[in-house]
């Protein structure tokens, strides 16, 4: 079952990605820039919903944007909404996240999600990124790492845990290049970005408006540096950091992972600090058995850090956080399922890849085994469950050489546009660091921050139901005037689904 949404612009888990197809031929030299128009069965069966008003097409790009003298090309997956309204404003277009996660799979939902007054304001404009779902050519044979996890309790000896893991993840990387030699090399958003303004221009649009998503942050960022000319309003939803590298990025999830667990135990209606704490405490010590279920550590970690970045699953991370401190610390009190399953959906072995070769040609600085394993001390003395995300997050790097970084180097100075762009973020934020999104903001003169007081991962796209920050984007999309930076409490009621 593909996850909606909600739960898909996780940075390290991508869902919703269509298995590979075999490399396709390239198209002729004449047929770059332009779009071949056609049906929209495939595009319906990525979006798993019938595109009503959409025209579908696919647009070819140079696969090399560095040498055009290369006669291979990238074929670009593109489905388009248009308005009828007479009030158009312009086009808006968006990228999901990932890296890896298809936009045309996310087109129905997000127009669905989004206000209608933005909608039929614009023209509606979905796509798949290079080696995404319908676009073409995709990584193939690309080989799974196995799993391992470090002892059930007690201590942990990080550098020794970290050493094999950063073995097997080296090895599936280093085979996964050798599988696509003519392909790898050209992932990344510095070919993204170079796409997304071709299609622009294909479409024959004056200026994009553009809403980035997580990773969509980082396509949005450098996209505005290359081409500033080419937007008319910018936002950016859960969002990197602009001076982020592979190394520092450690010690950024360090700490999201820390605050994330810090503000969700401090919201109304959720656990108090004290309990969770006490949980993760116990579990260093001894394993838990639920519902005939033994749990160690690091599966009740993973149970929270999946599930606290969106606010649609605070209740059942209630339940299940009172469940485990009862069959932990209370044993005579009998203990019940949640009220609902909890969807735990894995990451097949092409999505990781994807994953992986984007971030590591998008970012230098990749760190070391040393590294990893001081980082993941150091977390440890929040959690031992935060201090295995950080293992997870360090070693994505493994086995590529140090050239194969195709990015940008960390940003410096200010980007000035014409209207200055939007950046959203909550305080908590597990996944990505809210000091990534003031960082962000302070590298885009005059841009305003909207912080949200609560977890949620991306939150103007289907996020929590709070005027403050919803109202405060949607009037920027439509009038393309910067509002004042704010701090938006946290929302307990209904969900943002209009």
């Amino acid at each position: 079952m593909k996850k909606t949404i909600l739960t898909a612009v996780a940075v390290g888990l991508i869902v919703g990605f269509t298995a590979p197809a075999a490399n396709t031929a390239p198209a002729a030299n004449n047929e770059r820039g332009t779009i071949n128009w056609h049906d929209c069965d495939a595009a319906n069966q990525e979006a798993g919903a019938t595109l009503e008003g959409y025209e579908c097409g696919t647009l070819t790009v140079p696969l090399d944007w560095d040498n055009l003298a290369n006669p291979a090309n990238a074929q670009i997956a593109v489905v388009i909404h248009r308005t009828t309204s007479p009030k158009r404003i312009g086009a808006l277009t968006f990228n999901p996240g990932g890296p890896g996660i298809s936009g045309i799979s996310r087109a129905k939902e997000y127009a669905t999600l989004i206000p209608t007054k933005i909608f039929t304001a614009f023209d509606f404009v979905a796509w798949d990124p290079r080696g995404v779902g319908l676009s073409q050519p995709q990584l193939v044979n690309c080989p799974a790492p196995s799993k391992s996890f470090p002892p059930a309790t007690g201590p942990v000896d990080w550098e020794n845990y970290v050493t094999p893991t950063y073995d097997i993840v080296s090895a599936a990387n280093k085979a996964c290049l050798d599988n696509n030699k003519d392909l790898a090399p050209y992932l990344g958003t510095y070919y993204v970005i170079r796409d997304l303004e071709a299609m622009r221009v294909a479409l024959n649009f004056k200026k994009w408006n553009f809403m980035g998503d997580s990773y969509g942050s980082r396509v949005g960022y450098w996209y505005a540096r290359e081409y500033p000319k080419s937007l008319r309003t910018l936002v950016l939803d859960g969002s990197y950091s602009p001076t982020l590298t592979a190394t520092s990025w450690l010690a950024e999830q360090s700490y999201s992972y820390s605050s994330a667990q810090t503000v969700f135990t401090s919201l109304p209606g959720t656990s108090t600090p004290w309990k969770l704490q006490r949980i993760f405490d116990a579990l260093n010590e001894r394993e838990v058995l639920v519902n005939g279920i033994t749990s160690s550590r690091w599966a009740v970690a993973a149970e929270f850090f999946s599930l606290v970045p969106y606010q649609l699953y605070y209740q059942q991370i209630v339940e299940h956080v009172n469940i485990v401190y009862d069959a932990l610390l209370n044993p005579n009190r009998p203990t019940v399922p949640p009220s609902a399953p909890i969807d735990n959906e894995e990451t097949t072995a092409n999505e990781l890849s994807i994953l992986h070769v984007v971030n590591c040609r998008d970012l230098t600085d990749y760190p070391t085994v040393k590294e990893i394993a001081a980082a993941a001390e150091a977390a440890s003395f929040t959690s031992m469950g935060t201090a295995l995300q950080i293992v997870q997050d360090g070693v994505n790097c493994a086995g590529f050489p140090d050239d194969f970084f195709h990015g940008y180097l960390p940003a410096t100075g200010q980007l000035r546009l014409k209207n200055s762009p939007v950046v959203v973020h909550s305080v908590g934020d597990p996944l990505l660091s809210y000091r990534g999104a003031l960082e962000m903001a302070s590298f885009l003169r005059g841009a305003a921050l909207i912080t949200y007081g609560g977890t949620q991962h991306v939150n103007y796209i289907g996020g929590p139901d709070s005027v403050c920050m919803n109202g405060a984007v949607t009037n920027y999309l439509l009038t393309a005037k910067t509002p004042a930076s704010r701090f938006c409490k946290y929302v307990q009621r209904s969900w943002n689904t209009a």
